[in-house]
């Protein structure tokens, strides 16, 4: 009987690596971070491409994120096809409705880690009835 392999933990999951850039999601009719509006009625998330073949950029496919932070590859292979499968960019309300969320989110993160410096401080009460409430004037 061979002996038994040391270590044999979890596997870490490798980082998948995408290509972000304007030009790489381009061929198939969709900008990175866009949402799109599949067939069923999912709306998911432009992540990037992924060659199949680094050497080759024809294997590219399109990733897009679901809302159960699943990646996964969308079929079509062109933007006519994504088209004619029923694959639709998102309205813009819903861009900025998205992009207004994550920047409330980040606001709210900053004030929450206690960063004051970063958040603008609020205007000083002045007095306009002159008194001093007691202090003495040196």
């Amino acid at each position: 009987m061979p002996p038994k392999k040391k270590g044999g933990g979890a596997k870490k999951a490798k980082k998948v690596e995408y290509d972000t850039s304007v030009e790489a999601c381009a061929p198939f009719g969709f900008l990175p971070n866009d949402i799109v509006e599949t067939p069923l009625g999912l709306k998911v998330v432009i992540v990037g491409v992924k060659l199949a073949k680094p050497d080759d950029p024809t294997t590219g496919r399109l990733w897009a994120m679901y809302s159960a932070s699943c990646a996964s590859p969308l079929g079509p292979k062109s933007a006519e096809e994504f088209a004619h499968r029923g694959f639709r960019r998102a309205s813009l309300t819903e861009h900025i409705l998205r992009d207004h969320k994550e920047t409330m989110a980040k606001i709210e993160r900053i004030k929450q880690a206690g960063i004051k410096a970063l958040m603008p401080k609020p205007p000083k009460d002045k007095k306009k009835d002159g008194k001093n409430d007691g202090k003495k004037k040196k």
